[in-house]
């Protein structure tokens, strides 16, 4: 594997974004991940600061990485759904616009096999995001734990430009899938990977817990990624704790430990 492209998330920082940006140039990492609905907005930044901001990761030596953007409703919720997917397709144009060619975003619960409306409803959305992908350059790229075998079928129909997954072995701990058995039946979709760990409790349930303090087998984990010769960026994240980026730099020298030996 060659070195890794290790990023951190500016937003998860809970921090003004240059102090952010600086947080992630002192914790190792070598990128940035932008929030594109609630951090870095399009509507509030003109080319003059987009130039800015981009000169300041360069001063820093960081490039931006993937870019994220927070849907607060499974993207085939009918509820403002045309308005859903227009902004959907105007951060993915943002995204390239900043550099950034893989745009994160949750797909929700995947509908039942037998509830064909649905189900074309949502073939319909992926068609309409693959051919805009085609168009900007940026993956839109979603964030699931659904079974791999429906995943894959469903993606292999998609045939308008490229549609990418992201790989969370926490999340798929969290769901009672094996993290690198998912990853290996998805590992021609897999565009981002992001960094997390988690424990289940006692309930079924679980949390999410400072990288290598939880139920992810972090050496499987860095097997997996050898032998998809994943070239990605990984990126570490940290939701929960007291000091979030001292877990993400803790994060990121671990994953270095794993990757580099």
């Amino acid at each position: 594997m060659l070195a890794p492209r290790i990023a951190l998330p500016t937003a998860a920082c809970n921090l003004p974004i240059r102090q952010a940006i600086d947080a992630v140039g002192n914790s190792g990492a070598s990128g940035v991940m932008f929030d594109l609905r609630d951090e870095v907005k399009q509507q509030e930044l003109g080319e003059t600061g987009r130039r800015q901001l981009l000169h300041y990761l360069q001063e820093r030596d960081l490039k931006l990485g993937a870019c994220t953007f927070n849907l607060r409703r499974s993207l085939v919720d009918p509820e403002l759904l045309d308005a859903r997917i227009d902004a959907v397709k105007q951060a993915m144009s943002f995204a390239w616009e900043l550099g950034s060619r893989v745009l994160t975003l949750r797909l929700g619960q995947l509908p039942a096999t037998d509830d064909a409306a649905a189900q074309d409803q949502l073939r319909f959305i992926l068609r309409d995001l693959a051919g805009h992908a085609n168009r900007v350059g940026v993956v839109p790229t979603f964030m699931t734990s659904a079974d791999p075998t429906v995943l894959a079928g469903l993606l292999n129909e998609i045939k308008e430009g490229p549609l990418g997954i992201e790989a969370d072995p926490a999340a798929l701990v969290l769901a009672r899938r094996s993290p690198t058995d998912w990853m290996r039946e998805l590992h021609s979709f897999i565009e981002h990977i992001q960094i997390r760990d988690a424990m289940r409790d006692v309930g079924g349930l679980g949390k999410e817990v400072a990288i290598g303090r939880g139920e992810v087998d972090w050496d499987e984990v860095a097997a997996m990624l050898q032998e998809m010769e994943y070239r990605g960026w990984l990126t570490v994240i940290r939701n929960t704790g007291d000091d979030p980026v001292a877990d993400m730099t803790r994060g990121v020298k671990y994953l270095k430990s794993l990757l580099l030996m």
